[in-house]
């Protein structure tokens, strides 16, 4: 039940209460969300140990999680590896630093994935 579905985000490389870039705060608006207040949090050994399923943005990320905890690998896919169960083509590139309509396609392309999680899941 979605109900029962808890999401928590982290990031391999963020500062615990690093503000998001002005351009993710300016797309999310466009989409009727408010990340002005958003906080990043750090990836930590507990919270992979905590979580049922962990999903990352490329395989670098994913890389840098099961160096952290090798244990986890049978719970730890690249997005889009787990809703195309594809081996290729499954990074979704990271924006930080470019224009907005990079930022834009990113979003437009992690809804498409988020889509498609929830009718896996």
């Amino acid at each position: 039940k979605a109900d029962e579905i808890k999401v928590f985000s982290a990031g391999t490389a963020a500062f615990d209460g690093q503000p998001a870039s002005p351009n993710a705060i300016a797309v999310a608006k466009e989409r009727g969300a408010d990340l002005e207040s958003h906080r990043a949090s750090m990836l930590t050994r507990e919270r992979v140990l905590e979580a049922d399923l962990i999903l990352t943005m490329t395989r670098s990320h994913k890389a840098q999680v099961l160096r952290m905890v090798p244990e986890a690998a049978g719970k730890t896919y690249t997005l889009k590896e787990y809703v195309t169960r594809s081996a290729e083509n499954i990074d979704i590139s990271d924006p930080f630093g470019q224009s907005v309509e990079v930022y834009r396609r990113c979003a437009d392309e992690i809804e498409e994935m988020l889509k498609l999680l929830l009718e896996k899941i």
